[in-house]
């Protein structure tokens, strides 16, 4: 079967939201969540289904508000990938080669062993091999962090989903890491890794996961994953059906480019560096370099140091 014709996420569609500081994007972030949580209370029944743990939105960050929440895989920009991504078949097979090599080298090289198909597909997505997964956080400042790391020119931006009406949109119920039917879920789940569906057509959304803490990498970061069928803008279409009958369930929050440093800055006050989200001696050295680089700035002078005040 043939995928969907290609076509750019209009993601100028997203509510956006410009950020001035950590401290205003924090405040923005907890109010997308109010909101979020206050349109629960008004839409949902409490004793129809328990809803253990807080209301808690997914974040992501990028280097460029106009990059498209879509899964390397499925991109069209990668001239290697965009040839096998263009049909199911090819895609399939390529996913089932780079997962077979991958399990198979990987297996002395991992702490904890996978337990199941999935889990390697998680690993593969954090050491960076393609896949349809795509990383979200649950903790702000992550997430933030990845999108200002990098000295660019363009406005980065974070955007903010709520997961668990994309849960409820996917029949899932609103529990993400228990749902009320685990039957349903792993159904769902065997059938967008393998783009074989027994029902009839449906909305197909991504599917919200929480990973199991396999490695130290999915720990630190907080990781969350949304994982994708072979479709196109799915998660933009599922902005724009929810904003069409209650409120916007996927927002997007951006940085300038003249005020990244300063960002970056602030967030190293709080402890947020590069070592605390992805661990390990590389790190290290790259965040010790970063601090003599970050010293020469600072006798330089504001001009060169990325203070915004």
């Amino acid at each position: 079967m043939t995928a969907a014709a290609y076509v750019p996420v209009l993601e100028s569609d997203i509510p956006t939201t410009e950020i001035k500081s950590v401290g205003d994007f924090v405040n923005q972030v907890e109010l997308i969540a109010e909101e979020w949580r206050r349109d629960a209370r008004n839409r949902l029944d409490p004793s129809d289904e328990p809803y253990p743990g807080e209301s808690v939105p997914w974040l992501r960050g990028v280097s460029n508000k106009d990059y498209s929440l879509e899964p390397t895989l499925l991109r069209s920009n990668d001239s290697v990938f965009s040839k096998y991504n263009q049909n199911r078949d090819g895609l399939l097979w390529l996913e089932s080669y780079m997962l077979s090599r991958f399990r198979g080298a990987g297996q002395r090289l991992v702490e904890v062993l996978p337990k199941s198909h999935l889990d390697w597909v998680f690993l593969m997505q954090h050491h960076g091999l393609p896949t349809r997964l795509l990383d979200w956080s649950k903790n702000a400042l992550t997430a933030l962090y990845f999108a200002v790391r990098k000295p660019s020119d363009k406005e980065a931006a974070v955007f903010v989903l709520d997961p668990r009406t994309l849960s409820e949109k996917c029949g899932l119920g609103r529990s993400i890491a228990d749902p009320m039917n685990k039957i349903t879920r792993d159904r769902y789940i065997d059938e967008y890794l393998k783009l074989s569906f027994s029902q009839g057509p449906r909305e197909q959304y991504p599917i919200p996961l929480i990973p199991p803490q396999i490695s130290d990498r999915l720990a630190a970061q907080h990781s969350r994953f949304t994982l994708h069928t072979d479709r196109r803008r799915t998660l933009t279409e599922f902005m724009r059906k929810t904003r069409a009958t209650d409120c916007c369930h996927l927002k997007r929050l951006t940085i300038s480019p003249r005020i990244r440093a300063g960002i970056l800055r602030t967030l190293r006050l709080t402890g947020a560096t590069q070592p605390d989200f992805v661990p390990g001696l590389d790190s290290l050295a790259n965040d010790i370099r970063e601090r003599i680089d970050l010293g020469l700035a600072d006798m330089r002078g504001p001009a060169h140091s990325g203070r915004t005040c």
